[in-house]
C-alpha cells in the first residue's frame, strides 16, 4: 500500500484537502487505508455531518446515495468531486473501483480535479475583482479628471484608494520641490476606525520614514506587519502614534505617484488591508482581521497613484496657470491705476462689488435674475472684467486723462502772458504818447492826464479780464457774470510779440472757458469715453478660454444705459449683458462714495442711494438690481477693507476720473 506524504497534494490547496467517506464496511476499510496518509478523512452519515467537515473530495456509500443523495449534496458543496459504486450512484464522476490501492489512487486524481476546479474559481474571482478594479479605476480617473478644486480631488484620491484596496486608513503627501531642502506636504488622512484632529504640515524629505524613502526612491513599500520591520531597512515605523491614539497599524502599503516623466509629484499611503470596510480595527483584533496588500490590490494601487500623479499636476498647473494670470491682471490694473494714482483701488472695489453683487442675484424677484447662476466661473468671468473695466485708460492722452481745470496748465499760461504782455503794451503806448507831447513842446497836464487815466482804465480792465479767466478756468459752476464778461473778452484783441494784433481768446479758448461746469470740452469728453472702446478692443486682443469669453463684451458695455442714453454704442436693455448692467451700479456707487479721490468729497451712501434710484427711475438703470444692492447692503462687502495703492509720488489735482458720474452724462 502506498505510503502518501503532503507531496500528492495538490499545490496551495495541500492544507485545505479533506475525504470524507460513507459509513458502510467498503468506505471503512478506506478510511483506514487513508489514516496511513498525511490526508484528514472522516466518516459521515449525513449531510449536517458533510457540511461541517467541508470535504475536498467524498466517497459515498448506499446510504448516502439514498440519503442525501447526489443531487443535493452538489447543491449544497458545489465543486465537490463525488466518488460512489456505479450501482447505488452511476451519476458520480468517478465509479468506485473495488482495489483499496485502486480507491487511493482515484482519490489523488479526485483531489488533483478539486484543485483545478478550486484553482479555476479562484482566477474566476480574481479575473472578476480584476475588473472591477479596473471599472473603478476608469470612473476614478473620469472623475479625478473633472475636478476643479485640489483639496476635492486629493480627498477622491483616498476614498478611491480606500474602496478598492479595502483598506482602513490611507493618506496623501504631495512634494514640493521648490523648497530647500525638499519637504514633504502631510496633505489629508482618512481612517475608517479611529477619528483625527488633522492639521495639514510639512517636514523634510528623509529616507529614514517610509513617505520620504518612497518619495526620493520613487521605489513603493509592501510591509505585512510594520511591528516586525527588521533593522536591516533604511526606513523605520514610529508607533508611538499608535500608542497615542490607542490603533494598531500592521500591514502597509507605500507607492509613489509618478507622472508622465517619470517623477515623483507625491506619495499616497494604505494602511491595514481588511476584509471589509465596516470593520473596525483595534489593537486587539488587528491580528486577526487585517491582511496584507496582495499583488492585484498592489497593481490596481500602482494605476490609482500614476492617474492620481496626472489629475494633481495638471489641476496643479492650472492653478499655477491661473494664479499667474490672477497676478497679471492685478498688476495691470495696478499699472493702469498708476496714471490716475488718485482713484487708485477703484477696480478692485468694483470687482468685489459687482461679484458681491451677482452673488444674490437669485434672490430677487425676477426670473431672469433668479435664473443667473453665480458658478465659481461666471464670477471669476465677472470679477476679471470688472478690473479691467477701466483698462482702457492707457488710450487716453494722459493730459486729457489728468485735465485739473478748463484749460491746460500751458494753454492757463499762455494767457497769462498775453495778457502780461497787453498790459506792458498799453504801458508803452501811454508813455510813449506822453513824450511825443514832451518832444513837441505841447505838454498840457490835461492832455497828460488824460492819457494817464486812459492807460488806468485799460489795465484795469485787463485786471478784470484776467480774474474772469481764473474764475472760469475752475471746473465748478460757471458764474453768471463770468459769462458776461468772456462775451465781452471775446472782442478783445492785443498785439502778439511781432507786432501782429489777434483775438486775446481763440475759439478753443472760448469753448473751454464757457462750459458751464467741468473740465472737459465736447472733444476732450468723447476722447475720455472712448476709454470702454479701447478697452474692449484690448480684451478681445486675449485668448480667453471659453469660460471668460465674454470679457470683452461685459467691460466695454459697463457704460451703456438701458434706455440707449450710454456709450459707446448707445446700445438698450436687451442688448447689455446682465453682469454689465451689475458693474455699472457698482461704478457709479464707487465713484459717487470713493474716499481717496482729492478733487471731491465723498458723497454719503444716503445720496448715492438716492443718486442710483433717480437713474433707476429714469430707466437708465435695472431698477430690480439697484434694490437689491441698497437691500442686501451690497456695499459692506467693501466697507474698510483696504485695497492696493500706487505712491507714485504724484500729487495731481485733477478735477475727474473716467467713471465719475459728474464727468459723463448718467
Amino acid at each position: 500500500m502506498p505510503k502518501w506524504g503532503r507531496d500528492m497534494t495538490p499545490i496551495h490547496v495541500a492544507d485545505s484537502i479533506r475525504i470524507a467517506v460513507g459509513s458502510d464496511e467498503t468506505c471503512l476499510a478506506l478510511l483506514e487505508a487513508l489514516e496511513t496518509t498525511a490526508l484528514p478523512a472522516k466518516a459521515c452519515s449525513n449531510l449536517d455531518e458533510l457540511l461541517k467537515f467541508k470535504p475536498s473530495v467524498i466517497v459515498m456509500d448506499a446510504a448516502l446515495a439514498k440519503s442525501p443523495g447526489l443531487e443535493l449534496i452538489r447543491q449544497s458543496l458545489p465543486d465537490i468531486p463525488v466518488i460512489a459504486p456505479t450501482a447505488c450512484e452511476p451519476a458520480a464522476e468517478f465509479p468506485m473501483p473495488n482495489d483499496v490501492d485502486d480507491q487511493l489512487r482515484l482519490i489523488k486524481t479526485a483531489c488533483e480535479l478539486y484543485a483545478c476546479r478550486r484553482q479555476a474559481k479562484e482566477s474566476a474571482a480574481m479575473a472578476q475583482s480584476a475588473e472591477a478594479d479596473l471599472t473603478k479605476l476608469t470612473e476614478v480617473g473620469v472623475a479625478l479628471s473633472a475636478e476643479r478644486d485640489l483639496d476635492k480631488l486629493l480627498e477622491r484620491v483616498l476614498e478611491a484608494a480606500q474602496d478598492i484596496a479595502c483598506c482602513d486608513a490611507a493618506s496623501i503627501y504631495l512634494l514640493d520641490d521648490t523648497t530647500d531642502p525638499i519637504e514633504l506636504v502631510f496633505k489629508l488622512t482618512r481612517n475608517d476606525s479611529i477619528e483625527l484632529e488633522f492639521t495639514e504640515n510639512r517636514f523634510p524629505v528623509s529616507k529614514t520614514s517610509i513617505s520620504g524613502y518612497v518619495a526620493l526612491t520613487g521605489e513603493s513599500v509592501d510591509c505585512e506587519d510594520v511591528y516586525l520591520m527588521g533593522p536591516e531597512q533604511p526606513f523605520h515605523f514610529n508607533q508611538g502614534f499608535d500608542k497615542q491614539v490607542g490603533y494598531r497599524t500592521r500591514s502597509l502599503y507605500c507607492v509613489p505617484m509618478m507622472n508622465y516623466q517619470d517623477k515623483v509629484v507625491g506619495v499616497l499611503q494604505l494602511i491595514n488591508r481588511k476584509y471589509s470596510r465596516d470593520d473596525i480595527v483595534t489593537p486587539e483584533n488587528a491580528e486577526q482581521i487585517v491582511v496584507e496588500f496582495d499583488e492585484q490590490v498592489q497593481h490596481s494601487m500602482r494605476g490609482l497613484a500614476s492617474l492620481s500623479a496626472v489629475a494633481i499636476q495638471t489641476r496643479m498647473l492650472v492653478d499655477s496657470i491661473n494664479n499667474l494670470f490672477e497676478n497679471f491682471v492685478n498688476a495691470s490694473v495696478a499699472a493702469i491705476e498708476q496714471r490716475d494714482p488718485t482713484t487708485s483701488g477703484h477696480s478692485f472695489r468694483v470687482a468685489d462689488l459687482s461679484v458681491a453683487l451677482a452673488r444674490v442675484l437669485p434672490h430677487a424677484n425676477r426670473s431672469d435674475l433668479i435664473r443667473f447662476e453665480p458658478t465659481d466661473a461666471r464670477l471669476r468671468e465677472l470679477r476679471y472684467a470688472s478690473l479691467l473695466h477701466d483698462f482702457g485708460k492707457v488710450g487716453v492722452r494722459e493730459h486729457v486723462l489728468m485735465k485739473a481745470k478748463k484749460l491746460y496748465d500751458w494753454e492757463f499760461s499762455e494767457l497769462q502772458y498775453r495778457l502780461a504782455l497787453a498790459r506792458q503794451t498799453i504801458r508803452a503806448d501811454a508813455a510813449e504818447g506822453i513824450l511825443k507831447l514832451y518832444e513837441r513842446g505841447q505838454v498840457d497836464n490835461k492832455k497828460v492826464a488824460a492819457i494817464k487815466a486812459s492807460y488806468a482804465d485799460d489795465a484795469e480792465r485787463l485786471e478784470q479780464f484776467m480774474a474772469t479767466v481764473v474764475r472760469s478756468n475752475e471746473p465748478s459752476l460757471l458764474p453768471d457774470e463770468c459769462k458776461e464778461n468772456l462775451e465781452e473778452l471775446r472782442t478783445f484783441s492785443c498785439a502778439e510779440a511781432d507786432g501782429q494784433i489777434t483775438p486775446l481768446l481763440s475759439t478753443y479758448h472760448m469753448e473751454a472757458l464757457s462750459m458751464a461746469k467741468g473740465s472737459l470740452t465736447l472733444s476732450e469728453r468723447k476722447e475720455i469715453e472712448s476709454h470702454v472702446v479701447h478697452t474692449h478692443n484690448f480684451l478681445q486682443m486675449i485668448p480667453w478660454t471659453d469660460e471668460l469669453a465674454a470679457i470683452p463684451d461685459i467691460a466695454g458695455r459697463h457704460h451703456e444705459k438701458l434706455d440707449g442714453t450710454g456709450y459707446p454704442d448707445g446700445l438698450v436693455a436687451s442688448e447689455i449683458p446682465l453682469q454689465s448692467r451689475i458693474m455699472t451700479i457698482c461704478d457709479i456707487y464707487d465713484a459717487l462714495t470713493a474716499t481717496d479721490r482729492p478733487y471731491k468729497k465723498s458723497a454719503p451712501d444716503e445720496i448715492a442711494f438716492r443718486i442710483l434710484r433717480e437713474e433707476a427711475h429714469k430707466g437708465m438703470l435695472d431698477r430690480d438690481i439697484v434694490e437689491l444692492f441698497i437691500g442686501t447692503d451690497t456695499p459692506a462687502i467693501a466697507r474698510g477693507k483696504e485695497y492696493p495703492r500706487i505712491d507714485s509720488g504724484c500729487t495731481t489735482g485733477h478735477s475727474h476720473s473716467v467713471c465719475d458720474p459728474d464727468t459723463h452724462t448718467h
